[in-house]
């Protein structure tokens, strides 16, 4: 055997086992890329679960500490079961610091906390918090559900592994075999597969650099004999990697599409209150000011209305929390269905709503309060035994000074004054400051 058939044998076996190399840690490296951005993933979800579950710690501790300085316990048992079949919860308790009275739903949690505190398990966050009257009355704790996150986040673990382990095996398995193939044929015809194999060697290069796209100059290659059969097998290796990569790119597009779905459900709840599905107030402080900043740059009219529902207190004493919380939800529905697609609406906290109208001067924000007090002076709630009960808005219009004022807090007091005024003239009528 000839120094050059051994020198062409020894480039051979090299060339093949460097391409099983580069394919081996490409595809390792696409594993670790693809797990380091799933944990971004996680993080991101994680942390937006507990931004969700302040802002529904806040918002239920306030109506707790509320109904537990009346003593309608009845009410606080009504919030958690509507709260756990609303919410990704598994359970919700209070319980004060003498345990002589405890109300729960599901899972029950006894932690004593001084502060707003969060504990992480590898099934549950449980958020607790204090119970305030005029002094530390009890605590507060919400389990939240991790469940769903763990099984989206091992199934996904699973499926990248198996994946990724099936293709590894592959590449190692075909480029051992190439190596030994290729070693058997240079030696008996090393001088007249050079050229083959030096575009075989060419097109190696391309796919351990990532380039997977079918080469023109393979395709040249008609041969029937060995060389011909080989380059067949390789087009086939490349084909299978070519497939590889865009299932492994589809299934990463898959998770990044219900990772942020599930962000996106999260943030909306971060913004929406839960029963009128409405914006909140946190929503409200926010958006009014990049529309104040919209209205001063196109120097358009901006002007806000302030609702209060009539006597709102003695449907809840006449009728009970549950017809109490329907008359807010059916308000709210006649909210959405007057409202513009510019404008902002969100319940502001109880029986009070804000609306925010851009484009639209004081007279025009008039008409809209008065179209609202009628329709919600025909409309009448039926609930069990065909009973109905009917209710009244009083609502204050204010507009805002574009040139004089940063901020829309003067336009909310002076329509809060003129709120009042409606209130103190009688109720079911608009007042405008």
């Amino acid at each position: 055997m000839s120094i050059t058939h051994k020198f062409i044998l020894a480039i051979l076996t090299v060339v093949f086992l460097i391409v099983g190399l580069f394919t081996y840690g490409s595809v390792k490296e696409q594993k670790r890329i693809l797990n380091f951005e799933l944990e971004k993933r996680v993080k991101l979800m994680q942390d937006n679960l507990i931004q969700n579950a302040t802002y529904t710690m806040a918002y239920y501790k306030n109506e707790i500490e509320n109904d537990l300085a009346s003593m309608n316990l009845s009410h606080i048992q009504l919030l958690f079961t509507q709260l756990v079949k609303r919410e990704n919860i598994d359970g919700i308790s209070l319980s004060n610091n003498l345990q002589s009275v405890q109300i729960f739903e599901g899972i029950i949690s006894k932690k004593d906390v001084d502060k707003l505190s969060f504990e992480e398990t590898q099934t549950h966050i449980i958020v607790s918090t204090p119970i305030i009257l005029s002094s530390k009355w009890g605590n507060l704790n919400i389990v939240y559900s991790l469940k769903e996150l763990n099984d989206e986040i091992e199934s996904a673990q699973k499926d990248i592994q198996k994946f990724i382990d099936e293709r590894i095996r592959d590449a190692v398995v075909s480029a051992i075999i190439f190596s030994l193939f290729f070693g058997v044929l240079s030696y008996a015809l090393a001088v007249t597969i050079t050229k083959p194999i030096l575009l075989l060697t060419k097109r190696a290069d391309q796919i351990a650099n990532g380039k997977l796209e079918e080469s023109e100059e393979i395709l040249h290659i008609n041969s029937n004999d060995e060389v011909g059969i080989l380059t067949k097998s390789f087009m086939q290796m490349s084909q299978k990697l070519q497939k590889s990569y865009t299932e492994l790119k589809t299934l990463n597009e898959t998770l990044e599409k219900k990772v942020e779905e599930r962000t996106h459900e999260l943030k909306l709840l971060a913004v929406t209150d839960p029963l009128t599905q409405l914006y909140n107030r946190r929503y409200f402080t926010s958006a009014s000011n990049d529309v104040l900043s919209i209205a001063k740059r196109k120097q358009e009219n901006l002007s806000l209305i302030i609702i209060d529902i009539d006597k709102f207190k003695n449907i809840n004493d006449a009728y009970g929390h549950k017809v109490g919380d329907d008359a807010l939800v059916e308000f709210a529905n006649i909210l959405k269905n007057t409202q513009r697609k510019s404008d902002i609406t969100c319940r502001f906290g109880g029986e009070e709503f804000v609306i925010l109208l851009p484009e639209t001067d004081i007279e025009g924000a008039t008409k809209v309060a008065q179209k609202l007090r009628k329709e919600t002076e025909k409309f009448s709630i039926i609930f069990e035994s065909n009973q109905s009960v009917k209710f009244t808005i009083s609502l204050g219009v204010s507009s805002v000074d574009l040139e004089n004022e940063v901020n829309i807090e003067s336009a909310l007091k002076r329509a809060d004054d003129a709120l009042y005024e409606a209130k103190n003239e009688g109720r079911n009528c608009v007042r405008v400051f």
